[in-house]
């Protein structure tokens, strides 16, 4: 018999690759909203009760929603004393490349704050201060921007 070549990929097969891709560039949530469990998974943290108003405003109380990448991340999910609340269990958006690729606003007519993502136009997220209310979405053209200056 002849051996059969690789499988040729379909156009499922490639949207399916680009949601991944997007979703692991984007998706992000409030620093201390997840925590780390004794079963050292992470899990929605319990005394989560939204960032304050000038840490909501701040590009480093936001990290990624996805497994960590980066070493102090990871070097903090290995630890085996598991720090429960410890900021550094995910990876924060501050550290992303190029600089610059998220845009953080603060709305002057409501008590809520916004972050887009310039590599990804279309993806927004939200969290609305000392509260529990966050979350994001994306409604975009699957297109990377590649004009950001570092790409």
């Amino acid at each position: 018999p002849v051996p059969a070549g690789p499988k040729k990929l379909t156009e499922a097969d490639r949207l399916a690759q680009l949601v991944l891709e997007i979703d692991f560039e984007t998706s992000c949530v409030p620093r201390g909203a997840y925590c780390i469990d004794e079963q050292h998974s992470i899990v929605s943290s319990n005394d989560f009760k939204g960032l304050g108003v000038a840490d909501a405003a701040a590009l480093t109380s936001y990290v990624h929603f996805r497994a960590p990448v980066s070493i102090a991340a990871l070097r903090s999910l290995a630890r085996k004393d598991a720090q429960v609340y410890s900021g550094q269990i995910l990876d924060g958006l501050d550290s992303d490349q190029p600089k610059g690729c998220w845009a953080l606003r603060k709305d002057p007519t409501a008590n809520l704050v916004t972050l887009r993502s310039l590599s990804w136009p279309g993806y927004i997220a939200y969290h609305v201060p000392e509260t529990r209310k966050f979350g994001g979405l994306y409604f975009g053209y699957a297109q990377k921007d590649l004009s950001l200056p570092g790409l």
